[in-house]
């Protein structure tokens, strides 16, 4: 059998000419970003008072004029918010009202790439302002997520249905990249944590009573048998850390 050796590097660097599939797959995605982003905004937005508002526990004003009095101008690099034109409980309102309409328009297909980029610049301001409450992986995520979903979404007005032009093949596979990412270092993270409990295939014993947002579902799910729980780690290692080198 004969490999061609330069289509396995492009494929490898995620620049082998898109498939058909792909802008259905592209398409998909850029409507369920806007749907986790509209749950992010919302989500946010009525807590903001008592989290980063005037009066709330870690007020966004206090932060910044804090930052803007010691870095100076090296703040615009260090912070790169909206919120330094304001702070008003008002304006962070208007970011999480304006995200939330940009979310709505990225799920239903709206000049999708102008909604994935005022989503994207108002979850970055309102995360660079909330500091510790916003400083999760997901966050992380969403954040590098929706960076790519503005270059990946076309430039039209939007349309019901996929379109026939496939999606940039360069930010198709930095899409890729990220999802490999995600899912690989999931996994050595997990090994190279020192949990003998990952080791050992036991870690599922005692995740569900101890991860840190649990569910009701959690508890159901800690009474299955002993085995079950083991086997599931096996199955959790398989699908992080060798699915992603199919991806």
């Amino acid at each position: 059998m004969i490999i061609d050796r330069r289509a396995v590097a492009h494929k490898l660097a995620g620049l082998a000419r898109p498939r058909a599939r792909d802008a259905v797959s592209s398409w998909l995605l850029l409507r369920a970003l806007g749907a986790v982003y509209l749950i992010a905004f919302v989500s946010l937005w009525i807590q903001l008072d008592g989290l980063i508002g005037r009066d709330g526990i870690l007020p966004a004003g206090r932060y910044l004029e804090v930052v803007r009095r010691f870095a100076g101008p090296e703040r615009y690099r260090l912070l790169p918010t909206l919120c330094w034109f304001d702070t008003s409980d008002r304006f962070l309102h208007g970011l999480a009202l304006a995200g939330s309409l940009a979310a709505v328009s990225l799920a239903c297909d709206v000049v999708p790439a102008l909604g994935a980029a005022v989503a994207w610049a108002s979850y970055l301001s309102l995360t660079l302002a909330a500091r510790d409450f916003l400083t999760f992986q997901w966050d992380a995520l969403l954040l590098e997520a929706g960076f790519l979903a503005i270059f990946l979404a076309p430039l039209d007005l939007g349309s019901i249905r996929p379109r026939a032009a496939p999606p940039p093949p360069l930010v198709l596979g930095l899409v890729r990249w990220l999802v490999f990412r995600l899912m690989f270092s999931s996994g050595v993270v997990k090994l190279s944590s020192g949990d003998a409990a990952w080791r050992g295939l036991t870690a599922l014993r005692y995740h569900y009573e101890t991860q840190p947002l649990p569910t009701w579902v959690g508890w159901y799910a800690h009474q299955l048998p002993a085995w079950f729980q083991d086997a599931s780690v096996v199955a959790l290692f398989v699908i992080e850390l060798f699915i992603p080198f199919f991806i």
